[in-house]
């Protein structure tokens, strides 16, 4: 008896593939993907996930030019890198909330802080 290998494939990886709408922008993608993979996402305390990772910052703008990398380091120092340019900072998690602040300056002295709550 043959058998086809095509179709046999099709129908192991079936239950795997994500049929996504058509949308206009990454965001609504995002939107649309983002509920379906949560169940599967790692917790921040999960460092290795993320330390010592350059994370490329992607946008859906066509007037953004600019190389973004994000670089969390040891002893929660943060980089921030801009075509190059690095502004220092620290970063923290907040345990119970799963959520990570970002703090950009030196000397003490805070330039701007955010707050990221993940999604996956």
């Amino acid at each position: 008896m043959a058998i086809d290998n095509n179709k046999l494939l099709g129908n192991l990886t079936k239950p795997f593939s994500l049929e996504l709408m058509e949308h206009e922008t990454m965001d609504a993608y995002l939107d649309d993907i983002i509920p379906n993979v949560k169940p599967w996402s790692e917790d921040l305390r999960e460092t290795e996930f993320y330390l010592d990772t350059r994370w490329l910052e992607i946008k859906d703008s066509d007037d953004f030019l600019e190389t973004v990398l994000h670089i969390f380091r040891p002893e929660h120092e943060y980089l921030l890198s801009i075509d190059g340019n690095i502004t220092k900072g620290i970063w923290r998690v907040l345990e119970k909330s799963n959520t990570l602040i970002v703090e950009l300056g030196a000397d003490e002295t805070v330039i701007k802080s955010e707050l990221y709550d993940p999604l996956f």
